[in-house]
């Protein structure tokens, strides 16, 4: 996953186990967490399906 800022920008990044910890104190965070899930997958279909579509245009 590449993210690209417009502005400046802090990252944060979580450990996996701290994740867990959030989605168990707070529903917020299973929304947010879905949420990325979400945005993850809508970008890697889009990606897939770009370079089906370019592989396609490849063929004999």
């Amino acid at each position: 996953m590449n993210i690209k800022a417009v502005s400046d920008a802090e990252v944060l990044l979580l450990h996996k186990d701290d994740l867990q910890k959030l989605y168990q104190k707070d529903v917020y965070w299973q929304e947010f967490g879905r949420k990325m899930t979400e945005v993850i997958y809508l970008g890697a279909k889009k990606e897939n399906r770009r370079v089906v579509i370019l592989l396609a245009g490849n063929t004999v």
